[in-house]
């Protein structure tokens, strides 16, 4: 809204001007007090332009300059015509100005990230580095008489600061004595300080005179570093993510690789632990039945006739025992059935079959029998 105002706001409408605003007060009846600031369009571009000269490429223009510009008194409170520097302290930033015949001839703008009171070593860097810079360059005269300006109640104590960092005498003077003739825009200058506009309840840290379009081409670039920093920060994890995987799957390899070598190392003794639990396991059944296998054996060699060849026997799980043998006559195949009944350990006994195959001028009865195991012996 204050932008489609801004015609019936300035002075002059005969020329473009830079402006900026803040709210400085929200009374609790919903309205809200902002402090607008404008200047000619003009005089910001050959502020830049000089600034450019120097290789230097601001991102703020604060209302500093113009406060000292249109504040000087034109009482007896600095000398007419001799140079003089003053360093007027606030709570986060320090101001350089020279000032000679009534007119600023060099500004220096300084925001410190710490309170002076906090960090005097940064601050007298700054105040040196500030005299270099009118040494080096020649803007100005260099000062006769170097003065100290408080602003805001500051805790810090610039006179001693400026003393010790320029190791020279400097005399102290209030921001109202300096500017006595103008109180109601010093009341302003109180009033509206970057202290208040960088509270939470105001959005707006400052007021910056940058052209419109300057203010556009940092804010993108603003954006941009920011995206940069969120995509660095995306990709910082990614790698972390993808560097936790791949030491996780290279510690499973490891892990199998070793599993693998040690299975491979204990197989010949699992085959033989194995081979020894079927033995076991024969064993057991063997005594759970109370038969053995030579006990069935020798009953087998006992009852059977001599002309019977036993060739295959086998003891199966369900206590069933099968017998394979050969005999020269078919009915001697019939006739082991009635022995075999009469042993101790067996009964239910049966034939399979019987089947008699030609070996040369010999025939052979090849015959199987099955019975069931006794669980203990009559």
């Amino acid at each position: 809204m204050l932008e489609f105002e801004l015609p019936n706001i300035v002075p002059y409408n005969t020329q473009p001007w830079a402006w900026d605003f803040s709210i400085i007060a929200q009374p609790k009846n919903g309205d809200s007090k902002t402090f607008i600031v404008l200047s000619p369009l003009s005089i910001i571009n050959r502020h830049i332009k000089t600034l450019s000269s120097l290789g230097i490429k601001p991102s703020i223009i604060t209302t500093a300059a113009m406060f000292y510009t249109s504040l000087l008194s034109s009482g007896e409170t600095l000398p007419k015509s001799v140079p003089v520097g003053c360093f007027c302290f606030d709570d986060n930033s320090i101001d350089f100005f020279v000032i000679e015949n009534r007119q600023v001839t060099l500004l220096r703008g300084i925001r410190l990230k710490e309170e002076p009171c906090k960090n005097t070593t940064l601050m007298e860097e700054e105040i040196l580095r500030s005299v270099s810079i009118l040494k080096e360059n020649e803007f100005a005269d260099y000062p006769d008489k170097f003065f100290a300006i408080r602003i805001n109640n500051s805790t810090a104590n610039p006179a001693k600061i400026l003393e010790k960092a320029l190791n020279s005498p400097v005399e102290e003077i209030e921001s109202a004595a300096l500017y006595n003739e103008h109180p109601p825009i010093i009341d302003n200058l109180l009033t509206v300080s970057p202290d208040k506009f960088s509270a939470p309840t105001h959005g707006k840290a400052y007021i910056n005179l940058l052209p419109k379009n300057i203010k556009e081409k940092h804010r993108r670039n603003s954006k941009r570093r920011q995206m940069a920093l969120h995509a660095l920060k995306v990709c910082f994890v990614l790698f972390l993510a993808f560097l936790s995987l791949k030491t996780s799957i290279w510690r499973k390899n490891r892990m199998l690789e070793r599993c693998e070598q040690r299975l491979a190392d204990i197989s010949p003794m699992a085959e033989k632990l194995q081979f020894l639990q079927q033995q076991l396991s024969i064993i057991e059944n063997q005594l759970q039945g109370n038969i053995s296998t030579l006990d069935i054996i020798s009953e087998l060699y006992r009852v059977l006739p001599k002309d019977i060849t036993v060739h295959y026997l086998t003891i199966e799980q369900n206590k069933k025992l099968v017998i394979r043998a050969q005999a020269k006559l078919l009915s001697q195949a019939f006739d082991c059935i009635g022995p075999l009944e009469q042993s101790y350990c067996l009964a239910n006994v049966r034939q399979s079959y019987a089947n008699q195959r030609q070996i040369e001028n010999s025939v052979l009865i090849d015959f199987e029998i099955a019975a069931d195991l006794q669980k203990t012996p009559h």
